[in-house]
Parts: structure tokens; sequence; C-alpha cells
């Protein structure tokens, strides 16, 4: 077993958890909390990069886009990055005005928003395309500003009044990439239909279609005199064009040396040297005198999706799909400093007993570990798996579980933070683990279609109830440990009787997948979520139906009893978190924040607060206002 792990941080936090673990806070478990105050008071984790980076023009800044908004790092410290927030979806693109004082980004939110970088203000949000803003670049010479969108469409904007110039068609599909001449005088586009166009911004008129590689263009670079334009293939090419005073409709160069497809291209500020970033998480640097390689930079472990040079040359930085700005030295090849901190998708997500700390399970294999009291990251370690589905913590506080993509469940020592045992017998990913509150018993879901009860006390399967006829997506206890619920995409949910391992009733009225269940407090009554726009009631002892919330869809959203048993909380459609009265059957409030969907949801052992998880790599911690705000 190779858990690479954060121990002194690790232990640190297990050991305070096992101490407090029966210390818990004061009690707010009445009806006195009033949810419609809620506010974020956390925010757990940086989330994804979408890989996008780009130099501030006197080089101190990198801006990198991101899941919840854009980062801006300095480029001396890299430590405590600015955000700016306002994309209500992934950013997918920056670019730094040629003064340095604003910022552009695109995103999936169909907008292209404008910041003053100094303030942090937006100071304009622009509005037309009708689908993904994939691309945006300000003109050399300032005055433009230009949008490349899954609308099929190329559309140039006033810089000073923010406004709509002009619309280029011509695309067959998705633009992908927009760049500026040096000079400003022409506009070249590329995407989905595999094609560059060379556009006139002042007349609109294509003055070349470039043809040559055979499936997606995803990025263009003009060199520093403007003769050569370079673009990156999803073919695995790097093909680089004449486009001086004349345009040439075959390349000068085909560059072949990635293993698979070329996500960007950047010339080095005197123009010998080009930068291209791949799939297959190397970065090729090209002479272009001979089109040779001159360098191979190694060290990302996932596709690279940008790379963007120093105005003088001196280093050059990466992003990547591991969640990674790594820095270079592209005399040496050598990793100059890395930027680690932003996190991918989070999957699992359970409170310590004593209500101090939480535990994430991530997409890129690891769990973390993180201290709710000032949001800061604890601790991580790795398991063997591409991606962590679900974490449990044992009602004591000394051991956790982790439920893997390669069908294995992990127990670790809170005490060592390191792998204490793995209990093996699913055959496809683990989706859901679930501790019983006696500590006896652990259970776990699969997508090999099982539910398995593990003895704790011998690391031994109990039971594998096979009654599910698709992916068990998730499992809980009722409170008494007597039963064991489970859900799954044969849009059943089951109640089991642990003692003999016979199903108790099965409830059948959804009528899609079943991403959460969650028993009262009392245990009399279970409430499970459909994929596709219910949340049920069911009275536990006999299965009957009780109540239905409908109208919306919670995707893997997640559903969570208060503490105090009289309000639920599950994750919406629009990547919210609705928190429901019981008793009244009304919404009390709704919280937003995330821009993916609620992958789950969990109070604080004295209902307190609620952390939410998201597959946009963050948690938020909601809770009411410190009483000085």
């Amino acid at each position: 077993m190779n858990g690479r792990t954060s121990l002194r941080l690790f232990a640190v936090m297990a050991l305070m958890i096992v101490s407090l673990s029966y210390a818990l806070p004061g009690s707010a478990q009445g009806d006195d909390i009033d949810v419609t105050r809620f506010v974020a008071l956390q925010r757990l984790g940086q989330g994804r990069i979408t890989g996008a980076a780009a130099v501030s023009p006197d080089g101190t800044k990198v801006a990198v886009a991101g899941a919840v908004g854009v980062w801006i790092y300095d480029t001396q410290s890299l430590n405590t990055p600015a955000l700016l927030e306002g994309h209500t979806d992934f950013v997918t693109s920056v670019a730094w005005s040629p003064d340095g004082a604003r910022l552009a980004s695109g995103g999936e939110d169909r907008t292209i928003r404008v910041w003053d970088v100094g303030t942090g203000d937006q100071v304009a949000m622009l509005q037309g395309h009708i689908d993904t803003v994939q691309s945006v670049a300000w003109s050399p010479d300032g005055t433009r500003l230009a949008s490349g969108s899954w609308d099929n469409t190329v559309w140039t904007w006033d810089a000073e009044k923010l406004e709509v110039i002009d619309a280029f068609t011509g695309h067959a599909d998705y633009v992908e990439s927009v760049a500026w001449s040096p000079d400003s005088k022409r506009l070249a586009s590329a995407g989905y239909d595999q094609t560059v166009r060379i556009w006139d911004p002042d007349g609109g008129q294509a003055l070349a279609v470039l043809e040559g590689h055979t499936n997606i263009v995803h990025d263009l670079a003009w060199s520093p005199g403007g003769t050569r334009l370079a673009s990156a293939g999803a073919d695995g090419t790097v093909r680089v064009w004449a486009v001086g005073e004349t345009i040439a409709e075959q390349p000068v160069a085909v560059l072949e040396g990635h293993a698979n497809a070329v996500r960007a291209v950047a010339w080095s500020p005197n123009g010998a040297v080009l930068a291209s970033a791949g799939a297959d998480g190397k970065v090729q640097l090209w002479s272009a005198a001979n089109g040779q390689i001159a360098a191979t930079l190694e060290g990302h472990k996932d596709a690279v999706e940008s790379v963007a040079w120093a105005p003088d040359g001196a280093w050059l930085v990466t992003g990547s799909q591991d969640n990674t700005l790594l820095f270079w030295d592209p005399n040496t090849g050598q990793t100059l400093a890395a930027v680690d901190g932003h996190t991918r998708a989070v999957w699992g997500l359970v409170w310590s007993p004593n209500g101090a700390f939480l535990i994430s399970g991530h997409d890129d294999r690891f769990v973390r570990g993180w201290n709710v009291a000032d949001g800061k990251f604890l601790a991580a370690f790795e398991t063997n798996a591409e991606r962590v589905w679900s974490v449990a913590w044992s009602p004591n506080g000394a051991y956790l579980a982790s439920g893997n993509d390669d069908g294995t469940i992990w127990i670790w020592d809170a005490s060592t933070g390191q792998a204490a045992a793995a209990l093996e017998g699913h055959v496809q990913a683990v989706k859901s683990v679930a501790w019983s509150p006696d500590g006896a018993y652990l259970a776990s879901g699969g997508q090999d279609d099982k539910v398995r009860v593990w003895d704790m006390a011998s690391g031994e399967t109990k039971w594998v109830l096979q009654d599910h006829t698709d992916d068990v997506e998730v499992v809980a206890w009722s409170p008494d440990s007597a039963r064991l619920a489970s859900g799954g995409k044969d849009q059943v949910v089951w109640v089991w009787d642990v003692a003999t391992g016979e199903g108790l009733f099965v409830f059948t009225e959804h009528l899609s997948a079943v991403v959460g269940i969650a028993w009262s407090p009392d245990g009399t009554r279970l409430a499970s979520a459909g994929e596709g726009g219910t949340l049920r009631i069911w009275e536990a002892e006999s299965g009957t139906g009780l109540t239905m919330f409908g109208g919306q869809a919670f995707p893997a959203g997640g559903v969570a009893w208060s503490p105090n048993g009289t309000l639920l909380a599950f994750g919406t459609t629009e990547n919210k978190v609705t928190v429901w009265h019981i008793g009244t059957g009304q919404t009390r409030t709704v919280l937003g924040g995330h821009t993916d969907q609620i992958t789950g949801v969990a109070w604080s052992p004295d209902g307190s607060q609620l952390a939410t998880a998201s597959a946009d790599g963050t948690i938020q911690i909601w809770g009411m206002p410190p009483a000085s705000q």
C-alpha cells in the first residue's frame, strides 16, 4: 500500500479529533436556528483550474482561469492569490490588456468580464454570445478585444466603450482560439472545424482559410515579427504558417513530437523558440530556426492546457489538468516553482465527530483534511485510485474510510495518518461508504451493483447484499445501527436488516437514479433524493410514502438531515443547495455560490453549520454570520 501522506499535520489533526471526539460545542439543536440568515463562512480549497494562464505585460503577475473565478498570483511570492469573482460558471480564458491595468476573462456562462486589476472590481460584463466564450484576446494597440465562442462566431469589442463592434461568421463549428497579429491589423481564429481563419478586423472579411489539421485546432500564436502563425492541433501536430504580406495556403513546417493532442502554443519573446503544451503532459520547446525539439519539459501528471512566457523570456509557466502551475527555466528545463493549491472535483465529504474538521475525497486520488475554524488546509494523503468517491469517519474518531475508484476501501489510522488496512471485495468503483453509528460495521456500495457490510473487528465481509440491478450510489445507516438503506441507478431504495442480511422494504417510486439517502435523527423516517427531480420522505418502519418535494432535479447532490430533525438540505440542478423545513414543507433558504454540480451536503454535529461539496473543487461552509457583521 502506497499511501503517501502529510504525516505530521495529519497526525496533529487526528490526535485533536480523538481527544475531542465527545467534547462537542454548545448545542444548537433547536428550532431557533434561522437558516434564512445562513451565509458563506468559509471556502475550503481554491477549486479546479481550467489550465488557461496568462502572464502580465510586466511579468509580475499570472492570471489563471478557474472554476470559481480568476486567480491572480504574484510571480515573486506565489502566495495568497487574489480572486476575481463574478462568473457564474467555469472561466475558460484570460487575457491582459497591453498596459496591464485590465484583465478580460471568458467563461462557460457565455459572458466576457473586464476587470480593473488594481482594485479587483468588475468594470464590465459583455454579453451577446449564446454559448461558452472559449477565448479572449486584446489587440496589441489596446483598442479592441476579440472573443471566440462555441456559438461558432468571433466578435470584436471596443475596448474603451466596451460594446460590440462586429461579429464574424464562417466557422462551421466551435471556435477555440482567437489571436491578434502584433500590429493589430489582422485577427486569427481556429476551432472544431479544423481550420485556421485570418480576418481583416476592420472589414470583417476572411483573408484566408488555412486547412491541413485533421482534428480540432485548439490554440493559435503569432510570432513576435508577425510573419508566422503557429496552430496547435488535436491531431498531435503544431503547424507553422507563413502569414506575411501574402498568406501561404500550406504550412511551412509541421512539428510532430507530442503523443496526442497539442493544447497550446506560445512563441518566446525573441521568436527563437516555440513552446507547445500537450495532452501527453509534456511541454516541447522547438527551435524556430530548424524546427527541431530543443528541450522537453516533464513534470505535469496530466494534460497541459496552457503555456505562457515571461516578457523577457527568462521563464515560462504552464497550467495543467493536474491542477498545478509549473514555472520553468527554458535554458535548463528545470522547474523553478510550483503552485499546487488548487483542488479537483470533491466527491466525498464528512465532518469529524467533534465538528472541528472536515475530510474530503477528490478526483485526483487524494483525501484532504481541513480545519473548520480558519478554513486552512491541513493535510493530504494519496490512494492508488484515480478518484476518491466517498469518505467516512468512525464514530470514535479513530479511523477514516475512503471508497475508491479502483474498487478498494482504505482504512486510515487517525493517530498516525497512515493506511491501516485495505478492504477488497468490490470489483468496480466504491461509490459510497458509511460507518455504523455503533462503530461495529462499515457499509459500502459499488458500481458492481452490490452492497457490502464489513465487520470492522475482523475486517471480513459480513453480508453481500445483491438485490440492486445497477450501480449502488449511496448507503446510509439508521441511528440504532440495526438497519441499512441503499439507493442506486436502478431507481430503488432498499432497507436491510443488518442482523439477518434480509431486505425489509424496497421503495420503487423514484423514476431516476437515487443519489442521496438520509435517516431522520430519531430513525422513524427516511429521505431519498432522485436524480430526476424528486425528494421523497418515507415512514421507515412500514415503507409508506409520506410526502414528496418535486419540481427540481438533484444531480448527484446528496441529502442530509439536520441533527434536530427539522430540516433537510439537498443539492439542486442549478448548483445550489435547498434547505427544506420538514414540518411546514416549505423551502427555508437556497444557498448559491458553487459553479458546478453539488456532490455532497453535511451538517455539523451541532447543526449550526452546513458544508457543501461541489465538482468545482471547493467546499463551502454555511452558517450564521459573526455577531459583528
